[in-house]
């Protein structure tokens, strides 16, 4: 029989399943109405890349910023359920925009109220994982991802196209939202955060008050960084365009690219258990890397042979990977790297650095490619990038505590 912890750390995990789930379904419900949007507006591939750049550039911004200050927040469960509730606001508020300038207003709007939900949970999250399954939590957590905004999402928003309009498909996961942060209240209980350690000297107190200083000091935090640059615009180039890759260079229906994304989303569930589990059994650093060059391959594919059912499988295949590996680079390994004080803040600046300048400024950038070039050329770009993502893990320091004690044990014998 599991312990009174154990059965709190199982019902934070399935509550944040659905919490972290249906926020990021508003992230990625846009990616699934452009097709439709498009002919609303009238905007073209680059106009469809700044959505996303609006709302991925306030996200990352807003993580950022809080990344800054999560060091002195002492009561995470507020916080999160104060930024849960907002997120339900302004998605709802999306259905009343009636041109395209609104519509990136309201989209900016939700990315900034998104952006400290992550960070939050897995402060969270880590306060009540039992010693050995941080790594499988964060994975089931992320599975929320999969199964709520991947598998189900594309079906949910297409099937509203098909039998509503447009508008009605933000109050359509907005209220489940609401709903989780409901629960979120009832169930969670809060936790009391040391803050930093109090400070003797002025200059002392800078060089603590300065967290992000602080965590660059750590080569880990410097190469995560990097690689949440390259895999978030790779990330994002693949969720944001490929339903545009479908539809006009694979010619597929939009219910037919709906159900084929979802198709996507059933090989995300197996990856979003396995990575971080594999990464608890065989280390953080050769999982990460494997990881990383599996998506490279299937971007360079959907590049090289568009129009075919190379591409598509290859989407199918991999398209959901670097979804799956994201809490490897920018949650276990940042978390496992810093002292506690910092963790909120690492994890925060990771994912806020990917977000602004891979999820933020790539997709407007892979847009103009689109527009100059082709949609498959846009693919061969982010492929390329990965591939450098690739290089640099391997020479990520190994954090998982079990190889760690293990490398200790070998040099203390020599």
């Amino acid at each position: 029989m599991s312990t009174p912890g154990r059965r709190y750390e199982w019902k934070l995990v399935v509550l944040f399943f659905f919490t972290w789930g249906f926020v990021f379904l508003d992230r990625l419900a846009v990616s699934f109405l452009t097709p439709k949007l498009i002919d609303v507006f009238g905007i073209n591939n680059a106009q469809v890349g700044m959505i996303g750049t609006t709302a991925t550039g306030c996200y990352a911004i807003a993580t950022i910023l809080f990344s800054m200050v999560a060091n002195r927040i002492t009561k995470p469960k507020a916080a999160l359920i104060i930024f849960v509730l907002a997120t339900a606001v302004g998605a709802g508020l999306c259905s009343f925009v009636h041109t395209y300038a609104q519509l990136l207003i309201a989209r900016g709007l939700v990315g900034a109220f998104e952006g400290p939900i992550l960070p939050l949970i897995m402060v969270l999250m880590s306060m009540a994982a039992s010693k050995n399954s941080f790594g499988l939590d964060t994975g089931i957590i992320n599975l929320g991802v999969v199964i709520v905004a991947v598998v189900f999402g594309p079906i949910l928003i297409t099937q509203i196209l098909r039998i509503s309009t447009w508008q009605m498909a933000f109050p359509a996961y907005a209220l489940p939202i609401i709903i989780v942060a409901l629960s979120t209240a009832a169930m969670t209980k809060e936790v009391e955060i040391q803050a930093q350690p109090v400070a003797n000297s002025k200059s002392e107190h800078a060089g603590r008050t300065n967290a992000i200083s602080q965590f660059l000091t750590f080569r880990n935090m410097r190469i995560c960084s990097l690689i949440s640059i390259l895999a978030m615009s790779g990330y994002w180039c693949i969720m944001l365009y490929a339903p545009l890759y479908l539809t006009k260079v694979n010619m597929k229906s939009i219910q037919s690219m709906g159900f084929i994304s979802s198709t996507m989303g059933l090989t995300m569930i197996v990856y979003a258990i396995m990575i971080p589990k594999l990464s608890d059994i065989f280390g953080r650093r050769p999982i990460l890397t494997l990881f990383l060059a599996l998506p490279a391959i299937g971007t360079f594919l959907m590049a090289v042979f568009p129009g075919g059912n190379v591409s598509t499988l290859a989407y199918v295949a991999t398209g959901g990977i670097l979804g799956c590996v994201m809490p490897v680079y920018a949650i276990l390994i940042p978390l496992e790297s810093v002292p506690d004080h910092l963790k909120a803040s690492a994890n925060g600046f990771v994912i806020g650095l990917g977000e602004i300048l891979g999820g933020a400024l790539f997709p407007f950038v892979g847009g103009t490619i689109a527009d100059a070039v082709s949609l498959p050329a846009m693919m061969g770009v982010a492929g390329g990038l990965l591939v450098i993502g690739v290089l640099l893990s391997l020479f990520v320091t190994e954090t998982l505590p079990k190889k760690v004690k293990t490398a200790v044990a070998a040099t203390a014998q020599c």
